[in-house]
């Protein structure tokens, strides 16, 4: 009969707290996983799925306290895809009202601003928790939690309250356009640089607009793309506008389009002076897959 090997094995407290010898696995029993030890760091290095990795997490604001934000169960890497951030029991709300863990991880909320979204894991055991922060790189959270994933960014309103959205996995949509990103009636053949107050700052993601053009053809692009004049001819064709004897005077369409991490866009007519008008309705968040 075949020998049998059992590893040492204990909960994920018990793996965190542990410093194995040299190329030594360990078995972690609540997160069904295998831990490779190097004999000097504790806690050693989870085998995980595939860098940049992420599933569920789903963000919801909650239904009574506007301040408020569920995160539904879900796993990911954490920004350094070094271990698994597996948040799989329960409901677990976040509170802008709230310092530290769980909640804002510096200073007080202020009303207009973008957080970032932060699942994160205390050091100690494991213990998942979550937060905001407007730094990226969820810079302010508490000490002793050293591991951390952005899975997504919100904006409060005037009254400080999350702006109600909907999440489809990477796609966020807006229950109601909060503003008129862009309303501009002096858009001509030179090239325009408009910054987008409804979509996340610091990162870059695939926006929806809704766009309302006068009086000229006009072609939206991202920042980094050539500057080139629309056309109904030559490429890059054009994103919306009126072509001389055939359409009416004013022109609307939905548009998808890339912002930089200044959540900025271009945009140029091929006459001036001309209309631009952009509602975003929501965008694409690739919430660090490709950023690993």
């Amino acid at each position: 009969m075949a020998k049998q090997l059992q590893l040492r094995r204990g909960t994920t407290a018990q793996n965190f707290g542990l410093t194995g010898a040299e190329g030594e696995p360990t078995y972690d029993t609540e997160l069904k996983r295998l831990v490779l030890h190097d004999g000097i760091v504790a806690g050693g290095k989870a085998i995980n799925l595939p860098r940049g990795y992420i599933d569920g997490l789903r963000l919801e604001r909650d239904s009574v306290n506007f301040q408020k934000l569920d995160i539904r169960t879900g796993q990911a890497t954490d920004s350094q895809n070094e271990t698994m951030l597996d948040h799989t029991k329960n409901l677990k709300t976040i509170r802008l009202t709230t310092s530290g863990a769980g909640g804002l991880f510096s200073g007080t909320v202020a009303a207009n601003t973008w957080y970032h979204v932060f699942l994160i894991q205390q050091d100690s055991n494991g213990t998942i928790s979550g937060g905001f922060d407007t730094s990226l790189t969820a810079a302010n959270r508490p000490a002793g939690w050293t591991r951390y994933r952005r899975i997504g960014s919100i904006k409060t309103n005037a009254s400080s309250d999350i702006t109600n959205f909907l999440q489809h996995g990477d796609l966020f949509l807006w229950t109601t356009a909060p503003t008129l990103d862009i309303n501009d009636t002096a858009l001509g053949t030179t090239r325009k640089t408009y910054t987008l107050a409804n979509v996340p700052i610091g990162v870059e993601v695939l926006t929806f607009l809704n766009i309302y053009t006068a009086s000229a053809l006009v072609y939206v692009s991202h920042p980094e793309a050539s500057d080139q004049s629309p056309s109904i001819t030559a490429a890059p064709l054009l994103t919306a506008g009126n072509v001389a004897g055939v359409s009416r005077s004013t022109v609307a369409s939905h548009f998808l389009v890339k912002t930089d991490a200044s959540a900025q866009i271009t945009a140029r007519a091929d006459a001036s002076p001309s209309t631009l008008r952009a509602a975003v309705i929501g965008w694409i968040d690739q919430r660090g897959k490709d950023s690993l």
